[in-house]
Formats: structure tokens, C-alpha cells, sequence
């Protein structure tokens, strides 16, 4: 097996060579049939047609200083705050057209160190016909709105928590390789954004996004009846291996199906890139709905009477709806969004045959105060991993209790307040985003009869460049 490193060094040479073969050769003889250049990333171009690119490679990457000071009631948090420089996101994308406009083909390559060298997506997409498109392979399951827009097309440092955390998130690890414990919220389950979902009960910790996996999805643009522009009807409707899974992880028979459907009563907008950055003229606005359906086999389960889990087969059947709109004018967007999910476990005992509810909603305000240039924002955000949790909940799902200096509690709800500011040199290609956010915890006692638990309350300031060439 080739490790990690070798794959860094590998990748790296590839791109230094592409960029000394743009620096020095120019563009490719005639009677080759194509060109080669820089346009928005290294190209290979169809000479007959400019628009139709063979390959395309582009870098991208985001630099992020973090200080969390955490609320020192929560015992796992209390001895230290975090003060961090990362590279959140260092991606090499190749994508194009071959062997013709007919294909699409796109792979994007992680390579930033806070993890493995690994294979984000990779897939084709036959789009022929605007109103008829096959996508297969790995990448986003075409569900909701705030995942599916680009984590380098944020009006921010980063997504809100209806996402999930990606700072401090409680799969960072020293430099010995050992997982670091502090993290937010801290003192139950983890909250990231990928690898959600957990071993055993397979209960959803993370936020409202089901993430990435394998299958394949048809997907069209159909123009409608409707007021100025073009109005749009776009639609995806996909099965996958399940939610948020990675390789050969399918070991049921049993899979996910989602369905989105988007309408644009103004002709089409981008579902991409957050913010108006380009200022529309006209007001642009986008209505979504989404659903899933999912089905799997939990090996493990809560036993009530040993105060410990055991292995136990039993199904668990997962499903959700989602709510967005978008709307962008003259340098004011604004994101709204709000989702709900049921978990019910289908075993044959007390402990394994439980019906459980998560939602979550977001708002997402911004306005370019300097055309094009200079953005403020408001984001908020609400999230109950586990809504009416209670002891029993939070131990036969996987959740957890939270351990304070007032003892055990059931964490309640999750919420955060966010103000920003960014400057943007050119567009999303090179920015500068910063923020404050007040990050809170709803948390009540474990035990009825025990002390009062207050509330969590932590503070967070961030700060992030962003290169995409």
C-alpha cells in the first residue's frame, strides 16, 4: 500500500510540471486540434470551440486561525481554551468534457493534512439533453441547500452548525496522533460533519446533511411558465449506498433514496455559491424540497438493566425533509432553511424498538456593503440532535450525557449567533473572511431530582484566507 506522504509527493510533482508545461510551452501546434492556456485553471481546450475543455485543473486552498474560549463548566473543555491554525480545506479538482460535450467527468482530490489523502468525488455525468441528465460515481447526495453549496463559494469562514462542526470537531489530533478530547460542544458525542453517523446504533450525531456516498442520480433543467426570465424546474432523483459512507461500506441490500426538487420563478440561480457577489440587477430566487428514505441493520444497542451496550442485529429505518429558499438583489442574499428527520429502531426489546426526531433550521443574511468588494453577515442557526431528549434517549442512541460542574446533563438543542465581514480581491478565487459567533447548548439535568444545569455558552473567532487558481 502506498502511503499517504507518497501520494502528497506524488500529486505535488503532477502539479508542479502542468504548471511549468503552462508557463513554458504555450499553446499546443495546430495540428494537435486543441490549445492549451490559463483560464480559471490550467486547460485544454477544444480549438474548434473554446467552450468545450478536455481537462481542466485547478488548486484550491483555505488557511484558518481559530480561538475557542470554552464555557469551563463543561468538564471535557475546562482545562484549556483552542487557539489553532489549520488548513481547513488544500483540494486538487480535475474535471472536463471527453469525449465530448456529451460527458462530464469531475474528480476532486483532498489533500489537506488534518486528513488521509483521499478521493472526495469522482464522478461522470451524461447531460445530453437539459431535461434528462444521468449522474453516477461518488459525491453530495442531492439533498437540502447548505451542503450542496460549495465549501470555497461560502459569503463566510464556513458553514453554520445546521451543517455540522468543522473546527474543532473532535477528530483533530496532536502531534503524536492521539485524538484530542476538547471539542464542541463537547462532553458527548462528537458533532462533524463527515463521519456522522455512529458505529453500532448508526444514530446521526452531526447536522442536517446526509453527506456523501456511491450511486447514481438523474437529474434536469425544465423550463416552465412563470414571471420574468426564464423560469426553471430542476429536479434530482437519486439511490445511494446509504448516508455519509465511504468505499465498500453497503452490506445490506438495503439503500437510500432522495429526491429534490428546485424552482426558480426568475430563471435560473445558482444552488452553488452562497451571497449576490456578482449584484444582481434583478431579484433572483430559488424554492427547494427534499426527502429521503433509508433503511440499514444497527449491530449494537443500549441495555437498560446492565447500563451498557450489547450487540444486537436489529433494523433502523431513517428518513427526512428539507425546506430552502434563496434569494439574491442587488448585493443582499439570504439563505433560509429548515429540516427534520425521524430514526426508528425496529428491534424486538424496550431499548431497541424506539421512534426518535432531529430538526434544525438556519438563516444565512448578507450584503455587500462595497459592490463586489466588501460583504457583512448574519448567520444563525438551531439544531436539536435529539429533539425531546431525555436520559433514556440520549443513552440508547449514542448521544450521550454531557458531564458539567453541576453533574450529568441531556443536551437540549444546539444554536449559534454569527456576525462576519469579507473582502473579496477577486470574487471567490481570492478572499479574506472573518467572524465572531457566540456558540450555545440547551441543557437540562439528567436527573429530575438533581441540581439546576445552566446553559452552555462558548466564544468563537475566526479568521480565513482563501486561494483558488
Amino acid at each position: 500500500m502506498i502511503r499517504g506522504w507518497v501520494w502528497k509527493r506524488i500529486v505535488t510533482g503532477f502539479a508542479c510540471a502542468l504548471g511549468f508545461l503552462v508557463l513554458t510551452a504555450g499553446p499546443v501546434a495546430a495540428e494537435s486540434g486543441v490549445t492549451v492556456r490559463w483560464d480559471n485553471g490550467f486547460r485544454i481546450v477544444d480549438q474548434q470551440d473554446e467552450d468545450l475543455y478536455y481537462l481542466r485543473l485547478r488548486l484550491a486552498f483555505q488557511f484558518r486561525y481559530t480561538y475557542g474560549k470554552f464555557d469551563d463548566c463543561i468538564l471535557s473543555n475546562a482545562d484549556h481554551d483552542w487557539s489553532n491554525f489549520f488548513l481547513r480545506r488544500a483540494r486538487l479538482f480535475a474535471d472536463g468534457n471527453a469525449p465530448n460535450r456529451n460527458w462530464f467527468y469531475l474528480f476532486h482530490v483532498q489533500l489537506e493534512p488534518s486528513a488521509k489523502v483521499s478521493l472526495h468525488d469522482a464522478y461522470v455525468r451524461w447531460q445530453k439533453f437539459d431535461v434528462f441528465r444521468v449522474w453516477f460515481g461518488r459525491g453530495k447526495i442531492p439533498y437540502g441547500l447548505e451542503f450542496w453549496q460549495s465549501g470555497f463559494g461560502q459569503n463566510g469562514v464556513e458553514r453554520t452548525i445546521f451543517t455540522g462542526e468543522t473546527d474543532s470537531d473532535g477528530k483533530a489530533k496532536d502531534i503524536f496522533g492521539d485524538t484530542i478530547d476538547r471539542f464542541w460542544p463537547g462532553g458527548n458525542a462528537i458533532f462533524p460533519v463527515s463521519g456522522h453517523v455512529l458505529e453500532g446504533t448508526l444514530y446521526p450525531i452531526g447536522g442536517m446533511t446526509l453527506y456523501r456516498s456511491q450511486g447514481v442520480y438523474v437529474e434536469g433543467d425544465v423550463p416552465v411558465p412563470g414571471f420574468r426570465g426564464v423560469p426553471l424546474f430542476q429536479y434530482w432523483a437519486g439511490v445511494f449506498n446509504g448516508r455519509d459512507t465511504q468505499g465498500f461500506t453497503n452490506d445490506t441490500d438495503d439503500m437510500l433514496y432522495s429526491l429534490r426538487l428546485a424552482y426558480s420563478p426568475f430563471g435560473k440561480t445558482s444552488l452553488t455559491v452562497q451571497g449576490d457577489l456578482t449584484t444582481s440587477q434583478r431579484l433572483k430566487a430559488a424554492l427547494l424540497f427534499s426527502t429521503y428514505y433509508y433503511k440499514d441493520q444497527a449491530d449494537l444497542r443500549y441495555d437498560t438493566g446492565t447500563e451498557a451496550y450489547v450487540e444486537d442485529k436489529y433494523d433502523i429505518q431513517d428518513y427526512g425533509f428539507n425546506l430552502a429558499a434563496l434569494f439574491r438583489y442587488r448585493g443582499f442574499s439570504a439563505d433560509l432553511e429548515f429540516a427534520t428527520e425521524n430514526f426508528d429502531q425496529q428491534g424486538d426489546t424496550p431499548d431497541s424498538s424506539n421512534d426518535y426526531d432531529r430538526l434544525g433550521g438556519r438563516i444565512n443574511l448578507g450584503y455587500f456593503v462595497l459592490p463586489e468588494k466588501f460583504e457583512v453577515t448574519f448567520k444563525w442557526a438551531y439544531i436539536e440532535r435529539l429533539h425531546a431528549n431525555d436520559t433514556d434517549a440520549s443513552l440508547r442512541t449514542g448521544l450521550g450525557l454531557v458531564e458539567t460542574c453541576n453533574g450529568a446533563a441531556v443536551e437540549k438543542n444546539l444554536q449559534q449567533y454569527t456576525v462576519g465581514a469579507n473582502f473579496y480581491f477577486h470574487g471567490n478565487n481570492q478572499k479574506i473572511a472573518a467572524d465572531y459567533s457566540l456558540l450555545a447548548r440547551g441543557l437540562e439535568a439528567a436527573d429530575p431530582g438533581g441540581p439546576s444545569v445552566q446553559n452552555q455558552q462558548d466564544h468563537r473567532i475566526r479568521i480565513m484566507f482563501q486561494q483558488f487558481f
